[in-house]
């Protein structure tokens, strides 16, 4: 049987009422729980995910206590174990680096878009600069462009070395993306 908990919501309006006056600070491993009497019973304040809610350190708890309107209350540290009052979470440094990596890049991507509608430079129309990149294409790569101009599916197999195509792709990339956001750039 699991034992009832308190949320802090509840606990605040019962501090507002006047219904709570005090409550029981006890020692736990890995941090500090609060209890608080509830009429004949006694109920530990819950954690967001359920179970007792334990403080790491024991200031927090007095300056959580204060914020709610709780002045009063005694400290039980019989059972008090300073280990770790949290479980390691790896998984979330990750997901924040990947975040972080994100939001880096949303601001860069904004920023390129911005500069480009700032552009004072005339936009050039889609036909000029189709027949722009058509040119810069037979530059490049002879056989790319006779492949493109019959209309076959072009796959990426060159007798080129790899690099080249990499190359060639990275440039069609950018140049694709100035065109679109700049309306020329060739």
């Amino acid at each position: 049987m699991t034992e009832q908990t308190i949320d802090h919501a509840t606990l605040v309006s019962l501090v507002d009422a006047g219904t709570v006056r005090a409550a029981h600070v006890i020692g736990r491993a890995g941090g500090w729980g609060v209890i608080v009497p509830c009429g004949k019973t006694a109920r530990p304040l819950a954690a967001q995910q359920g179970g007792m809610r334990l403080f790491a350190r024991l200031d927090t708890v007095v300056t959580y206590l204060r914020s709610i309107g709780l002045n009063h209350f005694d400290v039980d540290s019989i059972h008090y174990d300073p280990g770790p009052a949290r479980r390691s979470r790896p998984d979330r440094a990750d997901a924040l680096k990947h975040a972080h990596k994100a939001a880096a890049y949303d601001k860069w991507f904004r920023a390129q878009v911005q500069a480009s509608l700032d552009d004072p430079r005339p936009s050039i129309p889609h036909e000029e600069a189709a027949e722009r990149w058509s040119k810069k294409r037979t530059q490049l790569s002879p056989d790319f462009t006779d492949q493109a101009e019959s209309g076959a599916h072009v796959k990426w197999s060159y007798t080129r070395t790899t690099s080249s195509f990499t190359a060639l792709n990275a440039m069609s990339s950018s140049l694709f993306a100035c065109c679109t956001l700049r309306g020329g750039g060739l």
